[in-house]
């Protein structure tokens, strides 16, 4: 088959990849972070422990969730933009997307309330929010159910948004396929990228000014974390440019691989907020300075883990054959499901061997809750999630090939 294709090369029909190497190891690192700091928390081990600062602020794994999630469900609706070509439809993208989230998180979800991990469902009204993922819309629901669903919200949120704004975005462009015309439309939609995060930045900005008492809620608003999806969507943007412009390409080829920079300034970054700025720990929200300089900390971060991998996927490096060995593949396979179970575990854990909240054993606790969520999560994806992605592609493949002419009727309209 020969030599992979030059990063550069004009592919203005090219595909985008279906799968970008490292990017697997990558959600399984976020995923065990959010375990470690949800396990350090239950111990204790945030208050006291010699590593609690840094522990405290391993919920950056959900923006790094954010960033790749930007990137990955971003690019086809921008490689669309930059063809002038229509957008995914949106019927299929958002059968997609609820096949992805829902079946899985219901199957957790009624574990939980079945065993007595779920928190503050209190009827079917309250079991009602928390199923359709909008309890964090409710003042008093926000935090229910499977505590960590919160970030669910934003997501679905995000998916909701994508094929109406990109298509309002499409029709403000001007057609061509010249180069210049590609230049004007990707400078838009980096420009709208920018916008976004922007609106972000001024929505909380505004609820801070007008009622600092509905941040209870709002922090988990998709418009709250818009800024950290714009970083990938930006990413994305340049990806797919260039992919049809050999200079751009190459740019982000030279910028991308080096990745050990990268790598160094989001470890720099993130040790930074986790030691000097004085940010809370627990369950505690600091004020809204403090929390924008997380919040803005937490997305440089997620930017510096992802850009590599995401500009030039190509490259090689340690670093990226570590993060695309086979054993992290595997969990980053089944990083939504560890990223659902773990924190039932963690409770039920806590009951079966009498550990009373925030009494050390953070060494049990995480050990035990990974290892338990990631084999819940492969017994839901072998089970649950598989079955029914292979059912939908399928279903929509035919579609597909239904849709295209017979080979006597493309002779035809030759």
């Amino acid at each position: 088959a020969g030599a992979p294709p030059r990063l550069g090369a004009p592919m203005s029909s090219g595909p985008v990849p279906a799968r970008y190497p490292g990017f697997d190891g990558l959600r399984a690192l976020a995923a065990i972070a959010i375990v470690a700091h949800h396990s350090a928390f239950d111990s204790g081990y945030t208050y006291w422990g010699r590593f609690g600062a840094l522990t405290s602020r391993l919920d950056i794994g959900v923006s790094i969730f954010f960033v790749l999630s930007g990137f990955l469900l971003f690019s086809p609706f921008a490689r669309a933009v930059l063809d002038h070509r229509d957008p995914p439809s949106p019927g299929a993208f958002y059968l997609r997307r609820a096949v992805r989230i829902f079946p899985a998180f219901w199957v957790a979800l009624g574990f939980a309330v079945v065993f007595g991990s779920a928190v503050r469902l209190h009827g079917a009204g309250d079991l009602f929010w928390s199923a359709t993922l909008l309890h964090s819309y409710v003042t008093d629901r926000a935090i229910s159910g499977l505590t960590q669903s919160w970030s669910l919200v934003a997501e679905l949120a995000f998916y909701a948004s994508l094929p109406p704004l990109t298509w309002l975005v499409g029709r403000r462009l001007r057609a061509g396929t010249e180069a210049a015309a590609v230049d004007r439309r990707a400078c838009a939609l980096l420009g709208w990228c920018a916008g976004l995060y922007v609106t972000s930045l001024a929505f909380r900005g505004v609820i801070h000014l007008l009622d600092p008492s509905f941040e209870r809620i709002t922090p988990q608003w998709f418009v709250a974390q818009a800024d950290q999806f714009a970083l990938g969507m930006g990413l994305a943007v340049l990806r797919v440019w260039g992919l049809r412009r050999p200079v751009v390409g190459d740019l982000c080829q030279s910028v991308g691989s080096h990745h050990a920079r990268w790598w160094a300034a989001g470890i720099a970054a993130y040790l930074f907020g986790a030691t000097q700025l004085g940010l809370p720990i627990g369950l505690v929200r600091g004020d809204f300075l403090q929390e924008a300089l997380r919040q803005g900390l937490y997305g440089l971060v997620g930017l510096c883990l992802v850009a590599p991998l995401a500009l030039a996927p190509l490259a090689t490096g340690r670093g990226r054959s570590l993060l695309d060995s086979a054993p992290l593949r595997f969990l980053g396979t089944l990083s939504y499901g560890i990223y659902l179970w773990h924190q039932s575990f963690l409770t039920w854990m806590s009951r079966w061997f009498g550990w009373p909240d925030f009494a050390h054993h953070f060494g049990q606790r995480f050990v035990g809750a990974l290892v338990l969520s990631v084999g819940a999560a492969w017994l839901s994806h072998r089970l649950v999630e598989q079955p029914l992605h292979d059912r939908v592609a399928r279903r929509q493949n035919g579609r597909r090939a239904a849709a295209l002419p017979s080979p006597a009727m493309a002779k035809v309209g030759a």
